[in-house]
């Protein structure tokens, strides 16, 4: 696949559903590798946040350390960054948090869905009730998480550390 003449939806759809672990051929040239990480839901009107990063290096050694120095960038960025959401209705504490989340602002006579995702956006939790506010978080190891919230009228993610 060459992206420097054009990128076709056949090329698209083949970058963003297949692992190529070997892009470039031989001699390197139009080395292109993108990665998809999930299957994302997203209800009307709401909206998931992704990021990329474009890697260059000289060698193989200073390609890795910028991918290293990338990631770091990212963690740094996502511990910083506002809610998602700044018209939010619900709220979560404690944060950073050990062992649950407990949810502010919840219709308790609504359908709620909740989903932690990484930060790669890969569901890690899943759970659909009514007149729960608390999700146990014992079991995820201490990192950044997202918190979608679903519920029939609204939707909002809001960012947290697990320690």
């Amino acid at each position: 696949m060459n992206i420097n003449d054009g990128f076709s939806t056949l090329e698209k759809h083949t970058a963003l559903s297949t692992n190529n672990l070997l892009a470039g051929g031989f001699n390197g040239d139009d080395v292109a590798h993108v990665i998809s990480a999930n299957n994302f839901s997203i209800a009307p009107g709401g909206k998931h946040v992704v990021a990329f990063a474009l890697l260059a290096g000289d060698s193989l050694l200073h390609l890795q350390q910028n991918a290293d120095a990338a990631q770091t960038q990212f963690n740094n960025d996502a511990l910083t960054v506002n809610e998602l959401n700044n018209t939010a209705d619900f709220a979560i504490y404690p944060n950073p948090a050990k062992e649950q989340l407990t949810i502010v602002g919840l219709p308790a006579s609504e359908k709620n869905t909740f989903f932690i995702t990484d930060i790669s956006g890969k569901i890690l939790i899943e759970r659909t009730d009514n007149f729960t506010n608390r999700i146990a978080i014992k079991s995820l190891p201490a990192g950044i998480y997202f918190l979608n919230i679903i519920t029939e009228k609204r939707q909002q993610v809001l960012k947290f550390v697990k320690n």
